[in-house]
């Protein structure tokens, strides 16, 4: 049974289950934004002895997958029953509304994380990726110019107030990627105090993180991509993310890179003009002073 519309959700509303597999259920969604941690917080609570994250941490459940029942999506977290926390970590979940209505539905009281990230340090973190395929010497300009709707996935104010009317502005933890770059250690143990975990800290707490790559060749990493994707239609994520996790794996499609691409001090300009009205919605909505910590008092 599909999510009904908001105004109209009650206990008996619910997509329908046994018993044993709701108790299976994350009781933990970290909705995103994408390139601002994820994967050091998936490798970082998945080190903790109380704490569950699926081989395929991010199992798009509630807005790729949806039609393939809580049953489905409840097997990614069944070894990880008997954890206090369970957690699904699906960085794309926060620019999809639908999401937040259906977990609000079938996962009430679960506790929502977020992560913010500076609009052009975001921007140039995620062109970085996209140019991974792309051939060596690619500029952001090139890159960004080829799918101009990713300017926009800098705009989260208005996600973020939508998620906060959904699942309740106490269930909703937002932090920011400054927090975790200046003291990994801490926000840790911030992340594990709001899910009431206890306080573990990982030896490498400071180096668990994605880090910019490039293809090695461009055939096997358009295979690579086709096989991803084939793998997500046959519901079979976990599969995929055994794959981005092995170590060999990696090495064979991927080098790493030294840094993110560069942008110039006039393109970096613009865009701080550009989203400053965002960073200002956003400073008062979570209620701290991102203009002045992202030195936007200064665009």
């Amino acid at each position: 049974m599909a999510c009904p519309p908001p105004d109209r959700i009650d206990d008996d509303s619910r997509m329908e289950t046994s018993p044993a597999t709701r108790s299976c259920l994350p009781n933990a969604v970290y909705v995103g934004v994408a390139r601002a941690g994820s994967t050091w917080l998936a490798e970082n609570l998945a080190s903790h002895p109380d704490a569950f994250v699926p081989t395929a941490k991010d199992v798009y459940f509630f807005d790729r997958e949806y039609e393939r029942g809580l049953d489905w999506y409840a097997e990614h977290f069944k070894r990880g029953c008997d954890r206090k926390i369970r957690i699904d970590i699906s960085h794309d979940y926060l620019h999809v509304p639908i999401a937040a209505d259906r977990i609000a539905c079938d996962l009430p009281g679960a506790t929502i994380l977020a992560c913010v990230r500076e609009p052009v340090d975001w921007l140039r973190s995620i062109a970085t990726y996209m140019s991974r395929n792309e051939p060596a010497g690619s500029t952001f300009q090139q890159v960004v110019s080829k799918d101009l709707g990713v300017v926009a996935g800098g705009f989260v104010s208005n996600y973020l107030d939508y998620w906060m009317q959904r699942v309740g502005r106490d269930a909703l933890h937002v932090y920011t990627y400054d927090d975790l770059r200046n003291d990994p250690a801490q926000t840790l143990h911030d992340i594990q105090d709001v899910l009431g975990l206890s306080r573990h800290r990982p030896a490498d707490v400071e180096s668990r993180r994605n880090v910019p790559t490039r293809a090695r060749s461009a055939v096997v990493a358009k295979a690579g991509k086709q096989l991803a994707g084939g793998l997500r239609r046959i519901g079979r994520p976990e599969i995929l993310g055994w794959l981005k996790r092995n170590p060999i794996v990696a090495r064979a499609l991927y080098t790493e890179r030294s840094v993110d691409l560069a942008i110039d001090d006039e393109a970096v300009a613009t865009l701080r003009r550009f989203y400053r009205p965002e960073v200002t919605a956003l400073s008062e909505l979570l209620g701290r002073d991102l203009v002045e910590l992202w030195g936007y008092d200064r665009a």
